[in-house]
C-alpha cells in the first residue's frame, strides 16, 4: 500500500474508528457500577408521574397525587427526558445511564466538528481522542446525571454560533435559539458559555448590527425561559440561604483547592491520586500540551474563514466557565464542596481537550507525537482501570460497593432486625430491589 493510499484510507476510517473506541469505553461495564446518591435521587424522581417530577424540581408542596422524594436544584429538561425513557426502558442501572452515553457520543462528534473549524481534521481527531480516553470524561459522561446532555448542548450551541459568524442564515438563527433554550433548561452554569460567545462576538464582530441581532436572539431565549424563571428564583434562594457550608468553604485553602481541582480532574481524572506516578506523568504531559497549544494557536495563522483569534476563542471558552463556576460555588452555593468543581464545569472540558489537541498538532515529528499520545494513553489506562474496578476514587462516594454491602447484610439479617443507613450510600434503594 502506497503512502497516499494509506493516507486516504486513514482519512476515510479515522473518525468511525475513533467513535467506536469512544463508544466501547463508554459502554464497558456500564451497569456494573452501582448508582450513587445523586443518580439515585434522579431515578426516584424521574420514575414518578409527571406532576411529581415537576413538583420535586419546583420545590412545591405536594398535592394529593404528588410525592416529594428528594431535592434536585436543576432545570427540568434532563428529568423530563429521563421520565419518558424510564417508562420505555425500565430503571436498571444500565438503562438509566444509557441516554448519557448517547449524549456523550454526540458531544464528541460536535467537538470534532468544532475542531475541524478551528484547525482542520488533524486537530479535530486529536481532540476527539483526548476526550474519549480521558478518565474524567468517562467518569461523568456515563452518569445518570445532566453532565453529558449539558456538554452536548453546549457544544451544539458553540458550533451553531461559529457557523453563524461565518455565514448567518435564518435556519441557523432558529436552531441557535432552540439549542440555547434547551441548554438553559438543562443546567444553570452552562449560561457562562453564552457569556463566552458575547465576549468573543465583541472581539470579532464589534458592529452594532451584530450585537443588536445577538441581543435580540438572547431576548427570545429569555422569553422562552420565562415559564421556569420563578422556579429558578426559588431554587437559588434555597442555595443562598443554606446555613450549612462545605468544609474549607471561603477559606484561603478552600479557594486554592476550588481553583486547582478542575485542572486535576481535566488532566488526570478523579480515579488516581495526584501523588501517584501515573498522575504525575499524565498531568505534566497534559499541561505541556496545553501550553504548546496556546503557543500554536497564537503563532500559526488560522484558515481564511476562521472568525477571529483561535487563541482568544480557546482561552475564553475555558476560563470564563471555570471562573463562573468558581464564583457561583464560592459566593452563591458554598454548600457544594471544592471536590465537585470539576463536574460542575464538565461542559468546559471539551474545549480543554481542543487546546491540548492543538498542542499535539504542533508536534511536527510523527514519532514524537505518537510517543506523547502513547505515554498519555498508558498513564490514563491506570486511571481508567481504577474507574472500572471501583478503586482509588478521590471522591469516595462514587466507590461505595453497595451491591456487596446489601448482599452481606441480607445474608446476616434476621427477622425483626432494624437496618439503619445513610441515604447517600444507596443502601435503601438497592435493599428495596431485593
Amino acid at each position: 500500500m502506497t503512502s497516499s493510499t494509506w493516507h486516504a484510507t486513514w482519512e476515510r476510517w479515522a473518525l468511525p474508528l475513533l467513535m467506536l473506541l469512544a463508544a466501547a469505553l463508554l459502554l464497558i461495564r456500564l451497569g456494573s457500577r452501582p448508582l450513587w446518591g445523586d443518580e439515585i435521587i434522579n431515578v426516584i424522581i424521574d420514575r414518578q408521574d409527571l406532576n411529581s417530577v415537576l413538583a420535586n424540581l419546583s420545590v412545591t408542596a405536594p398535592g394529593p397525587s404528588t410525592r416529594l422524594v428528594g431535592l434536585d436544584l436543576h432545570p427540568p429538561l434532563f428529568h423530563l427526558i429521563q421520565h419518558v425513557w424510564l417508562k420505555l426502558a425500565g430503571a436498571s442501572d444500565l438503562a438509566v445511564r444509557l441516554p448519557s452515553v448517547v449524549y456523550g457520543l454526540i458531544a464528541l462528534l460536535l467537538l470534532y466538528r468544532i475542531g475541524r473549524l478551528i484547525d482542520g481534521r488533524g486537530t479535530a481527531r486529536w481532540a476527539l481522542l483526548l476526550a474519549a480516553i480521558s478518565p474524567f470524561w468517562l467518569l461523568y459522561a456515563r452518569m445518570a446525571r445532566y453532565y453529558a446532555l449539558t456538554a452536548m448542548l453546549g457544544l451544539a450551541s458553540t458550533l451553531l454560533y461559529l457557523e453563524l459568524l461565518k455565514r448567518p442564515t435564518r435556519t441557523r438563527w432558529t436552531a441557535y435559539v432552540l439549542v440555547n433554550t434547551a441548554m438553559l433548561y438543562t443546567d444553570y452554569l452552562v449560561a457562562t458559555l453564552l457569556i463566552c460567545q458575547l465576549v468573543y462576538l465583541i472581539w470579532v464582530r464589534p458592529s452594532r448590527r451584530w450585537l443588536v441581532t445577538w441581543a435580540a436572539t438572547m431576548a427570545l431565549v429569555g422569553a422562552l425561559y420565562l415559564p421556569w424563571l420563578h422556579v429558578w428564583l426559588k431554587q437559588s434562594a434555597i442555595l443562598v440561604n443554606q446555613t450549612v457550608v462545605a468544609d474549607l468553604s471561603r477559606s484561603l485553602v478552600g479557594t486554592v483547592l476550588m481553583l486547582a481541582f478542575p485542572w486535576l480532574s481535566f488532566t488526570v481524572g478523579e480515579t488516581v491520586f495526584p501523588w501517584e506516578f501515573p498522575a504525575i506523568v499524565a498531568g505534566l504531559l497534559f499541561v505541556g500540551l496545553l501550553l504548546r497549544g496556546l503557543v500554536y494557536f497564537a503563532r500559526h495563522p488560522a484558515a481564511g474563514d476562521w472568525p477571529g483569534s483561535r487563541l482568544a476563542f480557546t482561552v475564553l471558552f475555558i476560563f470564563i466557565p471555570l471562573l463562573g463556576t468558581f464564583g457561583v460555588l464560592t459566593f452563591l452555593a458554598p454548600v457544594i464542596p471544592f471536590i465537585a468543581t470539576g463536574n460542575h464545569a464538565f461542559f468546559a472540558f471539551p474545549f480543554v481537550a481542543l487546546l491540548a489537541a492543538g498542542g499535539l498538532r504542533a508536534i511536527h515529528r510523527l514519532s514524537w507525537r505518537a510517543a506523547a499520545i502513547g505515554v498519555l494513553a498508558l498513564a490514563h489506562s491506570y486511571s481508567i482501570r481504577n474507574y472500572y474496578a471501583g478503586e482509588h476514587f478521590i471522591n469516595p462516594v462514587y466507590a461505595v460497593p453497595i451491591h456487596t454491602v446489601v448482599a452481606e447484610v441480607m445474608a446476616l439479617a434476621q427477622p425483626g432486625d432494624a437496618i439503619l443507613s445513610d441515604f447517600d450510600t444507596g443502601f435503601g434503594y438497592y435493599f428495596e430491589q431485593t
